[in-house]
């Protein structure tokens, strides 16, 4: 624009100014002169199942009804024909809708950008789109709103700055949010690894890199590289949300320790974990408690990678055989604290840690005293007129030892119904309890009313 107007000199077509009417009570709130603007983007807001789908439909349809010669389209970004098939059978006038199925069928033409962006040129009217779908190359693909508020964090946009600019200006001005983060932080010299699932197209992941991306490919022959040098073989494989692989390998020379009578470690184990980001080594013991069957495999990391051309790294984690002396220093560090833990009565403050350990895996409050009477310990303190505060809970011995209160946060990572079987979860789980018992021990001058 290189000339000044006044808006009294200006002449506009009267049908921009004509709204599009339900002839509902919506229409008063889409507008302050009632009904729907046109060249307006509007955002239907809200929880999982509390009708945002049935109120555009229902407005689309009413819509129809009072001006049929409009050329209205909803994309469905998340339903197929039998979903829609149930709000038809209730309300009969969605019937007459014209609608694109994105998800109607799971092929590789499926989410095809040329073909959406083709069927919008046709010309609408009014287009009402049931989710966010983001183009990623020549795929469309659909972001939770974890995803997106991750995304948002490597920006360094707070939630409460994108609901202020949503509130304000709307999906543009959040937009215009993150592009000026962008530009702002200059994260152009770092990369943002999207990770998405193949059957429900929805990114699931989001991995920060300043490296180039380690591909699987590159894993899995290192792995059968490390296991031709060092005789192992593959004891499982374990995938999460297609981020992450990890593989145990178990030593074809094993060896067994006893920590307690009927209860057993088997060494040598070796664990690889890979993401697009990084590969991580380590080595991992099973635990066999033969008084109850069970079995629980414990990892500690060793080595790890963000990149190919770190060649030291990957030597060092080549030579890491069975007996290399890292290991058995692991192997007696492990020993020696669990048998220090059989005779070691746990502090209020390790319960306690223990305690938010499981309710962190999702276990119920309630559920977690069951098992870690923490709040009981506190209680029977206090009755006796003991002070328990923060810094006493380090000195104040609990009814429970070192070892038992290692055994519940164990078997609760190998055998919880909460979790898939080969949920990774478990492994962290396993990990921060290794951690609780390799801590050194609040053996101090205790307060105690156990004797």
């Amino acid at each position: 624009m290189t000339e000044t107007v006044r808006m009294c000199d200006l002449r506009f077509d009267s049908s921009l100014f004509e709204n599009y009417l339900t002839g509902t009570v919506l229409d008063r709130l889409l507008c302050s002169y009632s009904g729907l603007p046109k060249g307006v983007n509007y955002m239907v807001i809200g929880d999982p199942g509390v009708g945002k789908t049935t109120i555009i439909l229902d407005m689309l349809a009413n819509i129809q009804q009072r001006q049929p010669e409009l050329r209205i389209l909803f994309v469905s970004a998340e339903m197929n024909e039998i979903d829609l098939a149930i709000y038809v059978q209730r309300f009969p006038k969605f019937g007459n809708l014209d609608i694109l199925f994105i998800e109607s069928q799971i092929d590789e033409d499926t989410h095809n950008w040329e073909t959406l962006t083709a069927i919008l040129e046709r010309g609408w009217d009014i287009v009402a789109l049931d989710e966010n779908h983001y183009r990623i190359g020549n795929a469309i693909v659909k972001l939770t709103p974890d995803m997106v508020g991750n995304i948002d964090r490597y920006f360094g946009i707070l939630p409460k700055q994108s609901k202020m600019a949503q509130d304000s200006f709307g999906g543009n001005g959040v937009a215009n949010l993150r592009n000026f983060f962008a530009q702002a932080g200059k994260k152009d010299k770092e990369r943002i690894i999207l990770v998405g699932d193949t059957n429900s197209r929805q990114i699931t992941r989001v991995l920060q890199t300043s490296h180039h991306i380690i591909p699987p490919e590159s894993f899995f022959d290192f792995a059968e590289m490390f296991m031709d040098d060092n005789r192992f073989e593959p004891e499982s494989v374990e995938y999460n949300n297609g981020s992450q692989v990890s593989i145990l390998m178990k030593s074809l020379n094993p060896e067994y320790m006893e920590i307690a009578p009927n209860d057993e470690i088997v060494d040598n184990g070796i664990w690889l974990r890979w993401n697009p980001t990084e590969i991580a080594f380590g080595n991992y013991y099973v635990r066999l408690v033969c008084t109850n069957g069970s079995t629980q495999t414990t990892q500690s990391r060793l080595l790890r990678t963000n990149t190919l051309e770190d060649q030291a790294t990957l030597k060092r984690m080549l030579s890491i055989g069975s007996g290399h002396p890292q290991l058995k220093q692991n192997r007696d560090k492990m020993l020696e604290n669990a048998k220090a833990a059989l005779n070691t009565k746990a502090s209020l403050r390790e319960l306690g840690l223990g305690s938010k350990l499981l309710q962190r895996s999702g276990m119920e409050e309630q559920d977690a005293a069951q098992l870690i009477p923490y709040q009981e310990n506190i209680d029977r303190y206090e009755r006796a007129g003991l002070s328990v505060g923060a810094y006493e809970q380090s000195l104040t011995v609990s009814n429970m030892s070192v070892w038992q209160l290692f055994n519940i946060l164990t078997a609760f990572a190998t055998h919880n119904q909460l979790w898939p079987a080969h949920d990774t979860r478990r492994s962290e789980l396993m990990a921060q309890s290794v951690e609780l018992l390799n801590q050194k021990r609040d053996i101090r001058t205790y307060q105690n009313i156990y004797g």
